[in-house]
């Protein structure tokens, strides 16, 4: 979508902030987020996406799904999409008639439930930057996890969800090198 306004200058961290208390409490300012979302392009609201989730570890779509409704919801769900998952979606649903993430969601338990419900919903971040700290971390995370057996999965779920592809690709070969 085109925005009319798109300021070179603004905060990705204080927009999210912004929409974090538009959300906040009894009722949504429609108002504030039309003034963040409205005015801005693209590549801006996926930046404020991925600011939103790291201060409040939570989607922002799956925020705005549960405080907004009806058209305006609408309208905001498909404002802030990239052009590919509204695609992937509208295609699911014009195919079956029903919703992707629901489907997942009622046809799946457990932690496979939560594992593709996150995979199919979540944002992840589509760069190639690397942190290789984290890399590593998340690579003992996980050979923690697979060694002890351990039956609280959702440590590798969050890993798995909400990684890029490339910082995956860190993690896994980190793991590979130091367990394998």
């Amino acid at each position: 979508m085109v925005s009319l306004i798109a300021p070179s200058n603004h905060s990705p961290v204080e927009d999210a902030e912004v929409l974090q208390r538009a959300v906040k409490g009894w009722g949504a300012d429609e108002k504030a987020i039309i003034a963040i979302l409205g005015h801005r392009n693209g590549t801006q609201r996926t930046q404020i996406r991925q600011a939103y989730y790291e201060l409040y570890q939570e989607d922002l779509i799956k925020r705005l799904e549960f405080e907004l409704s009806g058209d305006f919801e609408r309208a905001m769900y498909r404002w802030i999409l990239e052009p590919a998952e509204r695609e992937a979606s509208r295609a699911y649903h014009n195919r079956y008639k029903r919703s992707l993430e629901e489907d997942v969601a009622t046809n799946n338990n457990g932690y496979l439930r939560q594992l593709l419900v996150g995979l199919v919903s979540s944002f992840r971040y589509g760069g190639s930057e690397v942190n290789a700290s984290l890399a590593q971390c998340e690579a003992d995370m996980l050979h923690e996890a697979i060694k002890h057996k351990n039956h609280n999965h959702e440590e590798v779920i969050r890993i798995l969800t909400t990684r890029s592809k490339t910082q995956l690709v860190a993690t896994f070969n980190c793991y590979r090198h130091c367990y394998h």
